[in-house]
């Protein structure tokens, strides 16, 4: 409290107060990055020292960062926000606390999984105990509740997809956040399609990841947007060992500062993060379904357009070429 506002003790803290009131010399040093809102499902029954401990994990490798956590007892929602110290995080950091964060979230898991499991079973123990009630052989009924459990499986990739994978997704939409100026926003254009807007994938050991690319591919009506989505392919499932992100919805820029009719900055096709302990790539992809010199067509765009979205922490990037398909900005960020 005293070092954030100068003060070399308390008088001269209350002489500071009666002066010129506390919040002109208070300095701001902490900013934003990202907020996890954690479903009742998500939260475990361990203490909240332990709790605590768990994301302190966050900050390995990656001293200049924060976390808060928040509870609301109505809603029984957890709200994890991190920060970025200011002028002392670096560039060399990144990939450890974006792939802490991503391991902080799969970890929730097995909290999933072991919530799931206790309100299933507590469930299979009253049915057992209503059989023995009602005189039912308990072998068969053990039988067919050893059966039942195996039916739950669906509900838990249910959970999973609805609590575990937004997590994941708001990261990725942090991470864009970082790298863009103050002055734009954007809008998902997320289409009412059979198949996920976003995947995710660690390791490459998940043959979801290809399997959902391809269903993608085969059945986007629009022959533009599955091109797109196969450009984002040949990238995605390139071996990895780490966390993917991507998200498959073409995401439009826009610059608030410029009238309604002139806010549109530009759009990216497609967006590719892999993250390991010691390294991060980020890519922006743009292409170009036409017979003559997609690469150049979509270099153009990148340079011409893209380029004046990005913010200084975005110094670095390449934008390479996507052979017979485009081209995508790329920015690569290594611990040191």
């Amino acid at each position: 409290m005293l070092s954030a506002y100068k003060a070399e003790g308390i008088d001269s803290l209350i002489e500071l107060a009666l002066s010129k009131g506390l919040h002109s010399d208070l300095q701001k040093n902490l900013k934003h990055f990202s907020r996890l809102q954690l479903e009742e499902s998500l939260q475990s029954d361990n203490d909240f020292i332990t709790d605590l401990n768990e994301l302190a994990k966050v900050r390995t490798g990656c001293r200049d960062t924060e976390f808060s956590i928040d509870y609301n007892p109505v809603s029984g929602l957890r709200y994890i926000d991190f920060f970025l110290c200011v002028d002392k995080f670096s560039q060399e950091q990144l990939p450890s606390f974006i792939f802490n964060i991503c391991n902080y979230i799969h970890g929730l898991t097995r909290i999933l999984e072991q919530n799931a499991n206790f309100d299933i079973d507590r469930v299979l123990e009253n049915v057992i105990s209503r059989g023995e009630d009602y005189k039912i052989d308990k072998e068969k009924l053990v039988e067919i509740v050893i059966e039942s459990r195996m039916l739950t499986f669906p509900e838990l990739n249910r959970r999973y997809m609805n609590d575990i994978i937004p997590l994941y997704k708001e990261l990725l939409w942090s991470i864009l956040r970082y790298f863009i100026k103050d002055q734009y926003i954007w809008d998902v254009n997320i289409q009412t399609r059979k198949y996920p807007q976003f995947i995710f994938d660690i390791d490459g050991k998940s043959t979801s990841l290809n399997r959902i690319l391809n269903y993608a591919i085969e059945n986007e009506p629009d022959g533009d947007r599955a091109f797109e989505i196969l450009q984002l392919k040949k990238s995605a499932t390139r071996t990895f060992e780490g966390f993917i992100l991507a998200s498959m919805a073409r995401i439009t820029i826009y610059d608030i500062t410029k009238s309604p009719n002139e806010r549109i900055a530009t759009d990216i096709d497609s967006i590719l993060i892999k993250v390991s302990k010691n390294k991060m790539i980020v890519e922006f992809h743009e292409s170009k379904n036409t017979k003559k010199t997609p690469e150049n067509k979509a270099k153009k765009d990148l340079n011409d357009k893209f380029i004046k979205v990005l913010n200084n922490n975005a110094k670095g990037y390449r934008i390479k070429e996507v052979k017979g398909m485009g081209a995508k900005l790329v920015l690569a960020f290594n611990n040191q």
